[in-house]
Order: C-alpha cells, then structure tokens, then sequence
C-alpha cells in the first residue's frame, strides 16, 4: 500500500475495531471516518459535509470501502456478521452471471 493507503488502512482499521457496526456497513464505516477526518459533529449541517465533499477534503469513499474489504480479507477479526453470508452468496452470484453472459 502507499502512504496514503496506509494513512487511510490505519484509520479504517482503528474504526473497525471500535465500532463493530461499521464491520457491516460502508455508509457508517464511511460516516465515522469522515467524522473522524474532518472533526465533524452532530452540530454540522448536511450542506456542511457536502462542501467538503465537494471540495475533495474528504477521503473518497471507494478508497475507504476498498481498504475495509482488503483489511477484512487479510484479518478475520475485523470481518462482521455478515461477511460469511456474503461470501457464501459469492459462488452462486458468479454462475449467475456466467449464466447470463452465456445467452448472448
């Protein structure tokens, strides 16, 4: 990872461990770390948190959900709930669209 993966894999990480939910759920896992980046609060209006959006001093959330999925592949602990669900899901999800692509 570079720098700045590794900047953004240590928060993640830290979130995941602090915050079990977040373990299920990449708009909360996203939601804390952007809370935690920019020193947000409940005080913060929605228009707020869409400027700094915007203006790109926020974290991109595909990188954090990236990182979330490459530190529970590698960690188990980390994983939540509903990862073995998941991943139970994945080989039928596959020949599903195998499947489809198949009927051209």
């Amino acid at each position: 990872m570079t720098k700045i993966s590794n900047d953004i894999a240590n928060k993640v990480e830290y979130i995941l461990q602090k915050w079990p939910l977040t373990r299920d759920n990449d708009m909360v896992l996203v939601a804390q770390f952007w809370a935690l980046e920019s020193k947000l609060n409940e005080k913060n209006t929605a228009f707020e948190v869409f400027e700094l959006i915007k203006d790109g001093k926020l974290t991109n959330f595909e990188s954090i959900r990236r990182v979330r999925a490459k530190l529970q592949e590698s960690y188990p602990e980390l994983r939540g709930l509903k990862y073995q669900e998941r991943h139970k899901r994945q080989s039928s999800v596959v020949s599903n669209l195998n499947a489809l692509g198949n009927h051209k």
